[in-house]
């Protein structure tokens, strides 16, 4: 992964993430949520001049929550 360029980055991310799963865990709720919620924007958006730079933000938001989705996630499967 690109954000940890060491081991010792990711054996430390790991370890945070770890011991703190219920956090963890509520973090990927909301994340997930945030991101359902986002997949189909509300039709008067297109009423705005601005709509396709709206729309563009939405994408990117929507691409951080899924890269930190990512990166809440390294845990799974190292238990």
């Amino acid at each position: 992964m690109a954000l940890l360029k060491t081991s010792n980055e990711r054996k430390e991310v790991l370890k945070l993430l770890q011991d703190n799963d219920k956090l963890v865990d509520k973090l990927k709720e909301i994340c997930y949520n945030t991101i359902r919620e986002l997949e189909f924007p509300s039709e008067d958006i297109y009423d705005s001049p601005n709509w396709s730079q709206k729309m563009a933000d939405t994408i990117g938001y929507r691409r951080a929550l899924k890269e930190l989705l990512n990166l809440l996630s390294l845990t799974e499967g190292e238990h």
